[in-house]
């Protein structure tokens, strides 16, 4: 009997703990599933939250000096699935956790925030060695991806803090790294880290600062529109013009475009300055139709503007409610247009061709253009860049770009406007290599509608008289 109890005992113990095992297991289970990216096999976002109070309370505590706090990402990612689709690229964000997995310590924490943002807590002794290990980290990650039959190079951005100096908590070190993070990805054609420094957050406060004046000043009918005179070559007689946003600040005064465009798009604001330049100006070419003016108008669209899901409807409503003749209008569009999903811009560019509208290319060849896409889309206008002009024709070399550019519009039935004109010597190269037309200061700076009234009321009267 006794030998029963002592068998049922050691087999009630061994129950016990096969159900802690168990039990255990389960624990694990839950932890991996609350704590795991199940693409990556990462940490998640819990996890990164959780281990950031751990960090910050591991320093406090002495048990380390400080720590460094990475945010990843990828630029224009979704090119990857718009071309080879998203199997693609949940394989190129596999294989981008396990180039980090491979050149990391077992004392970091890794982890796949969202999307194909990526990022690190990493001990160190000392924060000398910041620049040396976030460059490697970069490297690694930017180097090609051959995934599947598809070899695919990307852009990454990094930001980077130096904890606890850089932040005192972690609300303020996840504020801190993306700054650090968004500031990286301004550099637009090349993989880069940007360690945070305290003036980012005197910019950040700045951008925030113009985006509230940018309301008030849409809500007061603060932005303008300036006419900048376009010239034919070689009769040098009055085409038309180049529609330019102006920013009249009730204090500041008159604000040049390259201060408050680049916000404007930041913060989507573009769109409804956007839609309000292209309104006046179409007002003012009717005007100017009334009156006898033959004559071409540009405005210029931001790629904003152009993903905009509702901008076709934007710009069809404009020229029904204006009355415009919209063959007498053309679209301005820079290089970067290019990027992306390309189909869809064509698509976008063709149904607005349908309507009477021309489509310009901006500063041509400081982009993303290419043979290729020049052929491909439904382009009528290309503009030489100011830089090409400048050195005109004192540079062989910017001479010589000017005339390839030439020819190759002459082959593509494609017009030419050379932008940033300043002196004689350049009107004449460009007169003698066949150019179309023409606009800078050399003609004439940008003008307040009334001004470009004079001009036109001029213009008209001297055909008049002839």
């Amino acid at each position: 009997m006794i030998k029963n109890h002592e068998q049922q005992a050691l087999a009630g113990e061994s129950d016990q703990l096969a159900l802690l095992s168990r039990v255990q297991d389960l624990e694990k289970e839950i932890y991996r599933l609350q704590y795991t990216d199940t693409l990556t096999g990462l940490g998640n976002r819990e996890l990164f939250l959780a281990k950031l109070d751990e960090f910050f309370q591991q320093v406090e505590q002495g048990l380390i000096d400080g720590f460094f706090l990475t945010a990843i990402d990828f630029d224009n990612f979704k090119k990857v699935d718009d071309l080879y689709g998203y199997k693609v690229g949940d394989k190129l964000i596999r294989e981008s956790a396990q180039r980090l997995l491979s050149i990391t310590n077992e004392s970091d924490v890794l982890f796949r925030v969202s999307g194909t943002k990526l990022g690190i807590l990493h001990p160190v002794d000392s924060a000398n060695v910041a620049e040396e290990w976030s460059h490697h980290i970069l490297q690694t990650l930017a180097e090609v991806y051959y995934i599947e039959e598809h070899i695919i190079e990307l852009q990454v951005s990094m930001g980077l803090l130096c904890l606890p100096e850089d932040a005192k908590d972690s609300v303020e070190a996840i504020n801190r790294v993306e700054l650090a993070y968004y500031k990286a990805k301004e550099t637009k054609n090349y993989s880069n880290v940007v360690l945070y420094y305290p003036q980012l957050n005197e910019q950040t406060i700045k951008v925030l600062a113009i985006e509230k004046e940018l309301i008030k000043a849409l809500a007061n009918d603060n932005i303008e529109v300036y006419y900048q005179p376009q010239f034919s070559l070689p009769e040098r007689q009055l085409q038309g013009f180049e529609a330019l946003a102006r920013w009249r600040h009730p204090q500041q005064g008159l604000i040049s475009p390259t201060e408050f465009i680049p916000i404007a798009e930041e913060t989507g604001l573009i769109i409804a300055i956007g839609n309000r330049i292209l309104e006046q100006a179409c007002e003012q070419s009717v005007l100017w139709t009334k009156k006898g003016f033959e004559h071409t108008l540009s405005v210029n669209i931001s790629i904003v503007q152009l993903k905009d899901p509702k901008f076709l409807t934007y710009v069809t409503d404009i020229l029904q409610k204006t009355g415009v003749n919209p063959n007498s209008i053309e679209f301005e569009i820079t290089e970067n247009i290019f990027m992306g999903n390309i189909q869809d811009k064509i698509g976008l560019l063709k149904k607005l061709k349908k309507l009477g509208i021309s489509i310009a290319i901006d500063d041509f060849g400081t982009g993303y253009s290419s043979l290729n896409y020049i052929k491909e889309f439904p382009l009528d206008i290309l503009k030489i860049d100011r830089t090409f002009i400048k050195n005109i024709p004192q540079s062989r070399k910017d001479c010589a770009i000017a005339k390839t550019i030439l020819i190759l519009a002459k082959e593509l039935f494609v017009k030419v406007v050379a932008e940033g004109m300043e002196e004689e010597e350049q009107v004449l190269f460009l007169e003698q290599e066949k150019c179309d037309s023409a606009q800078g200061y050399y003609f004439s700076q940008p003008l307040e509608v009334s001004e470009a009234g004079k001009l036109v009321d001029s213009y008209l009267n001297e055909l008049n008289e002839n």
